[in-house]
């Protein structure tokens, strides 16, 4: 595949115009795919909720009702009046705002979710612009991630995963082409703003200097990007940390659920687990979230202290469930939708199908990039590999999945087209391309 983070080069005189002119040709097309893709995904996930909409129930009934209170101006507290910090606040901030211009209602929240979705396809199919220089795996990788049924599935649901996902695809869009460390001061403010939506990469910047080491061989700069990477993540964190000292009496980096979700794992390797019965369930002991997230962190870690070898044994396992079918939103569209046991089995069936042959090639992707564009693997596989350890302590399932594919989907688009691209492929020599037009 020709380029290296799509970089642009050009001279002066009249083959730096022709160059100049070339470059401007190819970021107009690769604009105008992103905002096809964006509409694509806008006409198909919105003939979706217009007929897919069930009433948000469990987590999502708390979301709904977090930002209704937050937009009547009582804060980010429970029911009962009390503050919390149990669920991360930045989605039910994200959709407190739209409800102070609509009011509480599940369809606007519902065409947020399209939105964010229609974003992502569109910075989904720039960032595989980027990492390989060529506007056919760019579209690709747009295709796929649009023509996922889970998606559409997820997108019936007043979840997190959205956000977060828009967000995460905006910060390795910026860490694939950033080599100063402003640019990864907005990747880590990007990050920062992901991590109050789902505190997932809180420990991301410790993957980003291995992933910097790898791409750059050069300790000095890796350490230079991660510092300034932390430091922005950590700017844009501290005001909700702040809040949660004064508040709840502790300074709860994001959220009060992170141990109680460390304990959890202990309990079960896939699927949720919760006990009622005090004397299986230690947590039950204390009604205060932050006193019952610590006893979760320090139990979760007495536990896996006393059992190193059963974190390793039962990875596979964990594993296996995060990446496993896409059972969870379509099963959920008929425990409280209307869908019936048949439709949900039809649609999970088919949305397994188009799954499974997109990792199949996103697979066939990861290997070409491997031979040909190691530091754009770099990138996108130490991800993936954060992400996928990072869940090993966790209870796993498709849900937590979410977030990934628009990696896979990047992926698969190099897959897609790895065979038209041999012949300028075998032209390079490792990881040396020729340069390529920066967009």
């Amino acid at each position: 595949m020709k380029g290296d983070f799509a970089l642009c080069q050009v001279g002066t005189g009249v083959a730096g115009r022709k160059a100049g002119r070339k470059c401007a040709g190819v970021g107009a097309r690769l604009w105008l795919a992103a905002a096809c893709m964006a509409a694509v995904n806008l006409a198909i996930r919105g003939t979706w909720i217009a007929a897919v909409h069930p009433a948000p129930s469990s987590d999502y009934a708390w979301y709904f009702n977090a930002a209704t209170r937050l937009a009547d101006g009582l804060g980010y507290v429970q029911g009962n009046g009390e503050p919390t910090a149990y669920w991360p606040v930045g989605w039910p901030f994200t959709l407190s705002v739209i409800f102070r211009f609509t009011g509480p209602s599940v369809a606007a929240g519902l065409v947020l979710q399209t939105v964010l979705s229609a974003v992502t396809a569109a910075l989904v199919t720039v960032l595989a612009h980027r990492l390989t220089g060529e506007l056919r795996v760019a579209v690709a990788a747009g295709v796929a991630y649009t023509l996922l049924p889970s998606g559409w599935a997820w997108d019936s649901q007043l979840g997190s995963e959205q956000t977060f996902t828009v967000l995460v695809v905006a910060m390795l869009l910026v860490l694939a082409g950033a080599e100063g460390a402003s640019r990864f001061a907005v990747a880590g403010a990007l990050a920062g703003l992901a991590c109050l939506v789902r505190p997932t990469l809180l420990v991301f910047p410790a993957a980003l200097l291995l992933i910097e080491l790898l791409r750059r061989r050069a300790l000095r700069r890796a350490l230079l990007h991660t510092v300034a990477f932390t430091l922005a993540m950590s700017v844009v964190i501290a005001p909700w940390t702040s809040r949660n000292a004064v508040v709840l009496g502790s300074p709860v980096p994001v959220s009060t659920n992170g141990g109680i979700n460390l304990y959890q794992g202990t309990r079960t390797t896939s699927g949720y687990w919760w006990s009622s019965d005090p004397a299986d369930n230690p947590l039950l002991r204390t009604d205060d979230e932050v006193v019952r997230d610590r006893m979760g962190t320090d139990l979760a870690f007495e536990f896996w202290s006393e059992h190193p070898g059963r974190l390793v044994a039962e990875a596979p396992s964990r594993i296996a469930g995060l990446y496993s079918g896409n059972e969870t939103p379509f099963r959920w569209l008929h425990i409280h939708g209307d869908w019936s046991p048949e439709t949900y089995r039809q649609w999970q069936r088919a949305a397994d199908l188009v799954y499974w042959a997109l990792m199949a090639v996103a697979c066939v992707g990861a290997v070409v990039l491997g031979r040909r564009r190691r530091q754009v693997l770099s990138l996108l596989g130490g991800f993936l590999v954060f992400y996928t350890a990072l869940w090993c302590l966790f209870p796993t399932w498709d849900r937590f999945r979410f977030p990934l594919m628009p990696v896979f989907a990047v992926l698969a688009g190099c897959g897609f087209l790895s065979s038209r691209n041999r012949d300028t492929s075998a032209s390079a020599s490792g990881d040396s391309p020729r340069p390529r037009s920066r967009v």
